[in-house]
Order: C-alpha cells, then structure tokens, then sequence
C-alpha cells in the first residue's frame, strides 16, 4: 500500500457508468467503538471530488456505496480515491489508489468513435464534392477544415488513415483492434525442407 497506509480494501479496480459500486474497507487501527469515522474521496480527472461516507459494519469494517447517479456523473477515465479515518482532531488516511471509470455503452448519445474516425468518415462523405470542385470545407467535432486543392485533401485523407490504423493497432484484439501495439518491425519467415 502507498505511503505506509494501514487499511485494506477500496474501490473496486473499474467500474461502468450508471452501475451501484459498493466495498468494504478493514481498518483495525481505527475501531468504530473508538470514535473512528471513514471517508473515500473520489476524484476523476477533470471533475469535482465524490465524497462518501463509511458505515461500520464491524468492530474495524466501514461499508462504502456509489450510487447509479454518482457512478453516471464521473466522466469515463482515472478516478485517484483516497480514504481517510478521523476521530475529533486526528485525521489520517489510511488507503490510496486509482480505479477506472468505463462508458456506459448503452447510455443514449454514447459515441463509440474517436476523433481520428469521425474525421475519417467526414473525409471519406466529402470526397465527391472536392473531385468535382477541388475545393471543400466541412466542420468536424466543432472544428471548420478547408482543402482548397485535390492535393491537400489527399494528404489529410493519408494522414487520417495512418492515425486510425495506428489507433487500431494499439487496442487489444478484445477491443476490436489488431494488438500489434505499434510493433511494425515483425518478420515472417518460412521454414521448408528440401
């Protein structure tokens, strides 16, 4: 455990948005009898902090519990946690770590693409126009993109292309991607008797 905690047990290690997330954290310095309290702070990246409160459920066990509409307000990504015990003026935290916040992929606007996609696709639906005028503009994720010759468009379409693949390329093959994590120096050789 970091910085020489004395408790066990957190946040689970993920979680989806909109589900019920509950833990149970052992803190057998820091009896309920004794006056002792648990508090988790969750803070995903770019949001404000949850706070939640631990209720005893033993002599030195505290229950925690988020709930659906908690979960559904952290953005998707790192949430840094950290629970602290006090008890009148002492206060000293005793677990830290860092859990995972995933989409929820049924949520209604979920967008499953990356940026590097959407503008691939938006590429791709403008072709037409820039072979017949050789000029083009189009606005993707609020960004106005203008090709003024074949050339320029071709290039952004290459890049693009290159950027997904890459993309790809780094996701696991459970993920959809091809798992080459990048490693473009593989060598394929046939071995054969004669």
């Amino acid at each position: 455990m970091p910085c020489g905690c004395s408790a066990t047990g957190g946040p689970p290690a993920s979680w989806v948005q909109g589900d019920s997330v509950a833990w149970t954290v052992s803190a057998p310095a820091h009896p309920s009898a004794s006056g002792w309290s648990l508090k988790t702070s969750l803070r995903p990246a770019g949001a404000a902090a949850v706070v939640v409160d631990g209720v005893a459920s033993g002599p030195t066990e505290y229950r925690f519990a988020l709930t659906p509409a908690q979960t559904s307000a952290m953005p998707a990504g790192a949430v840094a946690w950290q629970t602290r015990a006090s008890n009148l003026a002492l206060v000293e935290t005793i677990a830290a770590g860092r859990s995972l916040s995933c989409p929820d992929l049924t949520a209604p606007g979920f967008d499953p693409t990356t940026p590097s996609e959407r503008m691939l696709a938006a590429l791709l639906a403008i072709g037409p126009q820039v072979m017949a005028s050789g000029y083009a503009s189009m606005t993707v994720d609020g960004m106005l993109v203008q090709f003024r010759s074949l050339d320029e468009y071709f290039r952004a379409l290459a890049s693009t292309r290159q950027q997904v693949a890459e993309e790809k390329a780094a996701l696991s093959p459970c993920e959809g991607g091809t798992g080459a994590r990048g490693n473009r120096r593989r060598i394929l050789a046939r071995f054969t008797t004669p």
